[in-house]
């Protein structure tokens, strides 16, 4: 439509929009040329790239297994004894070797053998497998921020939420330094509450950062730590947190204030009787938390697992030893207690009358939930009981040397010894057993006929694509001719016009010719006759470079010299790794292939996007620039075009209007 948007008023007859459309006709081929070329080069960066994924996949995929000695010098080994396994890498010579174990090697590990009676419980989440439940006989959650409850050992408590009610330390025998590494494990009275379960302090234990791990079974209803390394040094180590425990005694000048009523809210432990002498006191703090957990872990009842039984350890562990400070002074005391749902402590004011101490009435005082106990005095403080399991470390002999082992496993010149059981006979004597190490030929063989397949199958992917002609009489449709077809018809266009778009491409015919040079060239360096793939019986067929095996060659050059087949494919320099000369088919393939994936993305870039700097990016953003350069000088010209027709209707219609005046004077 043309600028004034109107036509036919002049009553000329002439079809604007054909006309304009008539006009635009060379400029829209114009821009269709630049289109189709573009789609063009569109298609040949798409074609580049699949070749470059090819080449990428064959080399990290597939070739790298023809570069491993243990394929390419594989060998095998077998024991006249089932309870050493064996097994030979490429490096491993082939002879006999005897070999004898006396002992094996073990992982501390520790399992329950009867699980601790369960309890219900006040507990959220009540479950059979929350911890509270094997902890505690009874469990309130008093709702004030308190906890009280009776424990396994029958004694009654009154805690905070807040507070410790299990701790114990974990080690496993590693060193950071001179300082062996340790996890403490804590659990609170509210985590209880919230029906912390088993499985949940297996998982803190796994993830503790040490080698120990635990697991609790709800099946079989088990728990069990171990240690994921074996021998001697590696160890189960649980140390049962001692706190709060004290012993007065030979005091002078004391000041003490002490919980009325038998309880302390915040740690659950319990003063002794109060004595009204000033000197030879004896007053003692019961170690709640230490105490709770040594019932938690000897109610579990576990037992050292080794040998394939469950070996009674005596495990006992005790609340912790006492803190006993002798001849202090001015010692402070401070404990908990409630009167009348306050929080304070009760305190009794003294005096000294002949050497005797006579207590007046107690006074109730407020006070915040803590428990502090001062000292000015140094004493000596033992920490709880310590309970630790260690692995066992193994033995082995190899021709006639010994060897200690945390894993069963010894490896020896190549061949990787592990043992399954002692070699020891029924009378407990320990026996030799023979380990033979041979050349395992006919994986050797298969491996180079399936690199004679794999080369043939990459080499014939590139040919294709290299000697397929172009259809000259299928281009790039253009979009009006799009419009005009079915979706199915477009498929099937663009897929004649895709052929050939790498017919005698340059990049490509260099990438196949350095690709069959890799098979010609003999290996620098290696000895005797056997230093090419043409030696050990690989040959090329055709004018395509197609390989075809001769097996018996193979075995020939096999039987010659057991290296013959790793020299030639994955030998590789190590003084000088750039130079292919010296390196194995494989390994230089690899190169060439690296040099390859270099070449195309020169060419074409790595991936679909045009921004990266390559030649057929850099055509196709100027491609990109000339053809909307040209679009906009397509519509001006339109425009242009448009406002011709536009002036010339409007002259016929003055025309018009000039001769029916005339017309209508005459008459």
């Amino acid at each position: 439509m043309g600028v004034n948007g109107i036509y036919g008023l002049s009553g000329s007859g002439m079809d604007i929009e054909s006309l304009v459309k008539v006009g635009m006709m060379g400029k829209q081929k114009e821009y269709d040329k630049m289109a189709q070329k573009y789609t063009k080069n569109e298609w040949t960066k798409a074609a580049y790239l699949e070749i470059n994924n090819t080449l990428t996949t064959f080399s990290n995929s597939t070739l790298s297994q023809y570069k491993m000695s243990n394929n390419m010098n594989a060998k095998e080994a077998s024991s006249t004894n089932a309870a050493v396994k064996v097994s030979a890498s490429s490096s491993a010579t082939p002879m006999n070797h005897t070999v004898a174990v006396s002992s094996l090697s073990s992982n501390a590990y520790l399992i329950s053998k009867v699980a601790p009676e369960k309890y219900t419980n006040n507990i959220s989440n009540n479950s059979d497998y929350a911890i509270g439940n094997r902890l505690f006989k009874s469990f309130t959650d008093n709702g004030d921020g308190t906890i009280t409850g009776t424990t396994l050992d029958d004694k009654t408590f009154t805690a905070n939420k807040t507070a410790t009610a299990v701790e114990f330390t974990l080690k496993d025998g590693t060193k950071d330094g001179d300082t062996e590494n340790s996890k403490t494990i804590s659990i609170t009275y509210e985590q209880i509450a919230n029906g912390f379960s088993m499985s949940e302090l297996a998982s803190k234990i796994s993830n503790s950062g040490l080698n120990i791990k635990a697991a609790y079974d709800t099946v079989n209803d088990k728990f069990s730590l171990y240690n994921t390394q074996g021998g001697t040094e590696n160890t189960v180590s649980i140390q049962v947190t001692s706190q709060d425990v004290s012993t007065t005694t030979n005091t002078t000048n004391q000041t003490q204030q002490w919980v009325w009523t038998d309880s302390d809210p915040q740690h659950g432990g319990n003063w002794g009787d109060l004595t009204t002498t000033s000197t030879n006191t004896d007053k003692v703090w019961n170690d709640v938390v230490g105490s709770n957990t040594a019932n938690f872990f000897n109610s579990w009842n576990l037992y050292q697992s080794k040998d394939g039984e469950l070996n009674n350890l005596n495990w006992t562990f005790t609340a912790g030893e006492k803190e006993t400070i002798n001849d202090v002074t001015n010692i402070t005391y401070t404990g908990l207690s409630t009167n009348n749902g306050e929080t304070g402590y009760w305190t009794n004011s003294s005096y000294d009358d002949s050497g005797n101490t006579y207590w007046n009435s107690p006074q109730w005082h407020q006070h915040d939930n803590s428990y502090t106990n001062t000292v000015t005095s140094d004493g000596t403080n033992t920490t709880g009981s310590t309970k630790s399991l260690s692995g066992t470390t193994g033995t082995i002999k190899v021709d006639g040397v010994e060897y200690t082992t945390t894993d069963n496993k010894v490896t020896v010149n190549g061949v990787t010894y592990t043992a399954l059981d002692t070699t020891k006979d029924s009378t407990g004597a320990v026996k030799n057993a023979t380990v033979s190490i041979t050349q395992n030929t006919d994986s050797i063989i298969d491996k180079v006929k399936s690199f004679v397949e794999d080369y043939n199958k990459l080499l014939s992917s590139l040919y294709e694509k290299y000697d397929e002609k172009p259809n000259s009489d299928y281009k790039p449709l253009t979009q009006a001719q799009k419009d005009a077809m079915k979706e199915e018809q477009i498929e099937k266009w663009e897929e004649k016009a895709k052929k050939g778009l790498l017919y005698h491409d340059q990049t490509l015919g260099k990438i196949i010719r350095n690709i069959r040079s890799s098979i010609v060239s003999s290996v620098e360096g290696v000895e005797g006759k056997y230093n090419s793939a043409f030696s050990i019986g690989i040959s090329t067929t055709g004018i395509k470079g197609q390989l075809k095996l001769d097996e018996d060659k193979l075995k020939k050059a096999l039987s010659e010299d057991s290296d013959a087949v790793y020299n030639v494919f994955a030998k590789l320099d190590g003084d000088d790794l750039d130079n292919q000369a010296k390196s194995g088919v494989a390994q230089r393939l690899g190169d060439i292939l690296t040099t390859a994936n270099k070449s195309i993305k020169s060419r074409a870039g790595s991936t679909a996007d045009i921004t990266e700097d390559s030649d057929l990016n850099n055509l196709l953003r100027n491609l990109q620039t000339r053809m909307s350069n040209f679009k906009k000088m397509m519509n001006s010209f339109e425009d242009a075009l448009y406002k011709k027709y536009d002036t010339m209707e409007a002259m016929l219609a003055r025309l018009g209007t000039q001769l029916s005046y005339i017309m209508g004077g005459n008459s």
